[in-house]
């Protein structure tokens, strides 16, 4: 029993750090805004999903860049999704701007949704 801990806690710790370097390489480690940078803006890849969800980032706007807040906000519309139907969805930004300035483009890429119900259930009783 133990061993089987041990390899769970194995594969979660390298499940983290390899989610580590792939937000390092998603969030353009290339661009490293100043202290104080704004985000003017965040663009969406189409019109649908700037009406659905472009109120997630309101309170960013015009305000210091936060990464860690923008990784949140990113994450709350992947859960969203999830819950939704699209399993596999991913929300990629792209990070440009100047050291002063940032624009995120955010692409939601949607794949496909996944619909299921269970049906003709039995709860079975502990002599079974």
């Amino acid at each position: 029993m133990e061993k089987v801990i041990l390899i769970l806690i194995k594969r979660f710790i390298l499940g983290l750090i390899l989610a580590l370097l792939a937000s390092l390489q998603l969030w353009g480690a290339d661009l490293i805004p100043a202290k104080g940078a704004v985000l003017k803006k965040v663009e969406w890849a189409t019109p649908q999903m700037k009406k659905r969800f472009n109120g997630y980032f309101r309170e960013l706007v015009n305000k210091p860049y936060d990464n860690l807040t923008l990784k949140i906000q990113i994450d709350t519309i992947t859960k969203e999704l999830f819950n939704n139907g699209y399993l596999s969805a991913t929300v990629k930004p792209a990070i440009r701007g100047t050291e002063n300035s940032i624009t995120v483009s955010m692409n939601v890429e949607l794949k496909e949704r996944i619909n299921f119900s269970f049906t003709g259930n039995t709860i079975f009783t502990y002599q079974e």
